[in-house]
Order: structure tokens, then sequence, then C-alpha cells
């Protein structure tokens, strides 16, 4: 019986060994945290302790068990994150290091490790940066631009462009980079580009070009400005002219007949110490040219000079039959004049009048009994001739040049297609669609309107072509 009791006991001990085995195998899986090393312990150690009793459950779960575990505890340390796009998904590390996903509507930019901005409103329309005239559209996604129709003529802002039914072409395929004033007599157009003069009738007969003998050398640029300094008086053509060496400031003169010139002559040499300007007055056959102190007054075609005594600085740009308007001029601001024609007296009618910096000086442009109209700082503005404060008329924006006829005002803006015109007292605005890209040059006679409209946009070459519209 003590012998059986002994027996038990043995067997009984054999067990636990056992049992502390899979205790081992089981405990390493839980440090390692790996189910690969926990499950080899405790299978290995479980099945030996079952089938083979204590002294194989304890070589196969002891040495199998542990060495798993720790090599499972190793491979369990958490990825390195970084940030940056795959694809369409932004990856971010937060301050913890832990990986963060966002899927990328419009895309992921890659270099700037960001979501992307929609290239383009779902309504958006545009003109094909390399391909002036197709119409662009937003793709469905708002990842960039599908390709649309290609315009007959020019395309604005995605939009095709339609010459008015109304516009006549009066010569076309002219090819120039710079237009230097546009200017009529009701019977001829004169503009001037290059070095050279051109000619037209007004019903678009006898084009030709020349360039005026003795009137290049050493003159640059030569014909300055449109309105006011450049002008037809029968077959005198006058222009005020700068040479590109002294600065010295002439006005000169040369006669046309169809295709044949003369040379050029100097009317009125200009002192170079003064800021030199012309008006060439509608009213009566004269010019009016500041000379610094005082004005001089040149009668056409005889070219009987005369200095008068004027307001230093003064520069007239309008006349009617009893006065000239103009400005003086100060930096960015400028005095509104009125002066008499008989009297020269002097009537300041606005100051502290703005002009567009750097670009246009401000300037009279109409006056009739009640105001004087006034071109400045990109609009348009009223005076009353009896003095006053000067007050915006609403339609003009953005006027790179303007002309008024005493019934209505027409201007357009720098590089933009159109034309526009409305009553000079205010109203509504008529928008003269030209097909083309840009305008340049405006001027008018008893019936139309003239300007020059190019086909091709700014930094595509120039091919100009010059029409009229009926008033």
């Amino acid at each position: 019986m003590r012998a059986w009791i002994y027996g038990m006991l043995l067997s009984a001990t054999a067990c636990g060994s056992s049992s502390g085995n899979t205790k081992d195998a089981a405990g390493g899986a839980a440090g390692s945290g790996v189910v690969d090393g926990g499950t080899g312990g405790a299978a290995m150690g479980g099945a030996g302790g079952t089938s083979t009793g204590g002294t194989g459950g304890t070589a196969s779960g002891g040495t199998g068990g542990m060495p798993t575990g720790g090599s499972g505890g190793e491979g369990g340390k958490p990825e390195a994150c970084i940030p940056g796009c795959n694809g369409s998904e932004l990856v971010i590390c937060n301050t913890g290091g832990v990986k963060v996903s966002k899927l990328c509507d419009f895309g992921c930019d890659a270099t700037a490790n960001v979501c992307k901005d929609p290239a383009c409103d779902l309504t958006d329309k545009r003109c094909n940066p390399s391909a002036p005239q197709q119409v662009q559209t937003c793709k469905a996604d708002q990842t960039g631009w599908d390709d649309g129709e290609t315009c007959a003529n020019a395309c604005v802002d995605g939009v095709c462009q339609v010459p008015c039914t109304s516009c006549n072409v009066v010569a076309a395929g002219l090819d120039f980079d710079r237009l230097e004033g546009l200017s009529t007599d009701g019977k001829k157009l004169i503009w001037a580009h290059d070095g050279f003069v051109w000619m037209v009738g007004t019903d678009g007969t006898g084009l030709h070009h020349f360039e005026p003998g003795n009137c290049l050398e050493p003159f640059q640029n030569q014909f300055i400005g449109s309105i006011g300094h450049f002008t037809i008086r029968g077959t005198d053509v006058y222009a005020r002219m700068v040479s590109a060496t002294s600065g010295a400031r002439f006005l000169k003169r040369f006669s046309i007949d169809a295709n044949a010139q003369s040379p050029c002559e100097v009317v009125l040499p200009f002192e170079p110490s003064n800021t030199s300007y012309l008006h060439f007055d509608r009213t009566e056959s004269s010019v009016w040219a500041n000379y610094g102190s005082y004005l001089t007054r040149i009668e056409l075609p005889a070219l009987a000079t005369k200095k008068v005594p004027g307001p230093a600085g003064f520069v007239p740009s309008w006349t009617d039959a009893n006065a000239l308007y103009g400005a003086k001029t100060s930096g960015s601001s400028n005095t509104i004049l009125r002066v008499a024609r008989d009297t020269l007296t002097e009537t300041v009618l606005a100051t502290s009048v703005p002009s567009a910096t750097g670009l246009l000086k401000a300037h009279a442009v109409w006056a009739d009994a009640a105001y004087v109209y006034v071109h400045s700082n990109l609009g348009l503005l009223r005076i009353p001739q009896a003095a006053g404060t000067p007050t915006p008329i609403a339609g003009p924006q953005k006027a790179w040049e303007m002309a008024v006829d005493g019934s209505d005002v027409v201007w357009y803006q720098l590089d933009a297609p159109n034309v526009y015109r409305m009553p000079i007292a205010g109203g509504s605005v008529t928008t003269i669609s030209t097909g083309s890209y840009r305008v340049r040059g405006l001027t008018w006679d008893a019936g139309h309107y003239y300007f020059m409209e190019s086909a091709q946009p700014l930094g595509y070459g120039s091919n100009w072509t010059l029409r009229s519209v009926p008033k």
C-alpha cells in the first residue's frame, strides 16, 4: 500500500513538469505579443505532455517554445511613417509618428505633400494657352481642361468673338508692331508705325505707305501719341517728332498727293529744355504748342507763328470757338483750366484731378455750354463750366483711348477686344464687338468711328485691320 502511494506521488511530479513547460511556452507568447511564438510553444508543449508524458513535454516545450516566441517579439515593432503621395492618397505622419491617410479629391501634390485644389470650376471656360483660338472647358473631375471648339475669329475669356455686322473693313493685312496715331480729315485716314506713314481713303481705296524724305534720321518713333499730335490738313500732314539722339522736339510738315510725297520740313523747333505738346485746333486751322511758360499759335498753312503769354505748363487738349481747355500737371495730380481765346484769361475749373499713374495724363476731350469733359484715371469726369467738383460719369471703365463727338463718347481698353459707346451725358453702354483680340487707335468724322483691331493676341505677332462703324 505504501509502495502504491509512493508511485502515485512520482507520477504526479512528472505531470507537474509537463504542466510547467506549457506555462513557459504560453508565457513566451504573452511576452512577445506574436502569435507564432505563443502557438509554437503551446502546441509543441501541450502535444508532448499529452502524448509522451512529462519527459517529452519538457524537452519539446522548453526548447521549442522559447526561441520562437522571442523572435516573434522583435518582428512586431511599428513600421516607420514616410509622408508623401501614393496616387491620390496623401500620407501624413502625426506627432507620434503614426501614419494617417487622406484621399485627395483632385489629386495629390507630391512636391508640396498636400492635396491639390481644383484646377477649375465646373462652369469655367478659357482659351487654350497653346492654341489661342480654341475654347477649353473644365473637366468633370475638375483636374484640368477639355479641348472644345476652335473659333473662326478671336477667343477671349473662353468665348468666340463675332464681329459686329455693321463694322466695315477699310484696310486689312496691316503688319506692324507699334501704331502711332490714327487721324482723319473725313476723306483720308492716316497713321504711322515703325518709321513709315500709311494712308487710305475712308472708302478703302488708295492704300499705300511711304517713308517721308528727310524725316527719319536721326528720328526714331517720331510720331508720338495719337489725338493731338498728328493731323491732316488737305494734302499736308503735320506731326510732332522727337529726336532719338538729342531729345529735341519739332513740328514737321510733309505733303502727300496720291503716292508722291515731299520732303519733311521743320515748321517749328521746340526748345529741348521744355516739355512741348501740340493740339491741332478743330475750330480753326491752327496748331497750339505748349512752350514752357507761354503758348505758341501756328496758323496753317501759312505757318505764321505768334507767342502768347499763357499759364505756365498749360497743355491745351480741346478747343471751341471761345476757349482752350486743358490741364497743368504736377506729378499724378492735374488742374483743369479754361483759357479764353481773345483775352487769354485763365479760369480754374477743378484741382487735384487724378491721372492714371505712369500712363495717361488727365486731359479735356470735349466741352459744351454747361460742362467740360475730362478723360481722367481711365474714366470720364464732368466738370461745370462755372467750376466745381468733378463728377464721374458711369460707363467708361479702364478707358485707354477716348473720343467724343458731342453726342457720344467712344473708348477702348488696353489689349482688350471691343469698342464701347454711350451718350456723353450718361446712359447704357453699347458694345461694338470687333471679333478681335485687341484694339488700337481711335478717331471719327461726321459719319463714322474708325479703329484698328488685331486678329492675333499679344505676343503672337501683328496682323491689323482698319475698320469703320457708322454712328
